[in-house]
């Protein structure tokens, strides 16, 4: 192989053209993978700085949706006590009519408390959530 790219001379062996191009192709490859080291890591950082900025985005936009659900909750948290009173009454005066041989069950009043008492719950699960959510941000 030495003497596939080499001449000889008289007292040595002296390297053929082709050993200088290869040598010059070696550093004109290694100059390109320099070069797209280069883009690579521009790239790379760039990726970085904008994947900061989506995060830093998407924790605004979680917080605000979550600050958002919490003051939803709080303006209709009125309501929602005046309705859990309202069905806690009628199923607690139904309950108590009940030993009457008389009785006659309210039995629209009772369904719509119960509506109204499962869905009072399904919010609470939703205030308990936001509440979680908030805190977790806020940290």
């Amino acid at each position: 192989m030495c003497t596939a790219l080499s001449t000889t001379e008289e007292e040595h062996l002296v390297p053929n053209r082709q050993v200088f191009e290869l040598l010059e192709e070696l550093d004109r490859l290694i100059a390109e993978k320099q070069q797209a080291e280069e883009v690579i890591e521009s790239i790379h950082s760039a990726f970085g700085e904008k994947l900061a900025e989506a995060r830093q985005f998407g924790e605004k936009a979680a917080l605000s949706s979550a600050h958002f659900n919490a003051q939803r909750l709080a303006r209709n948290s009125g309501m929602t006590m005046a309705r859990f009173e309202a069905a806690h009454k009628l199923l607690a005066r139904q309950l108590a009519m009940s030993s009457d041989p008389g009785w006659a069950p309210n039995a629209k009043g009772i369904a719509a408390s119960a509506l109204d008492l499962s869905n009072i719950h399904k919010r609470l699960q939703l205030v308990r959530e936001v509440k979680v959510s908030l805190s977790a941000l806020l940290r």
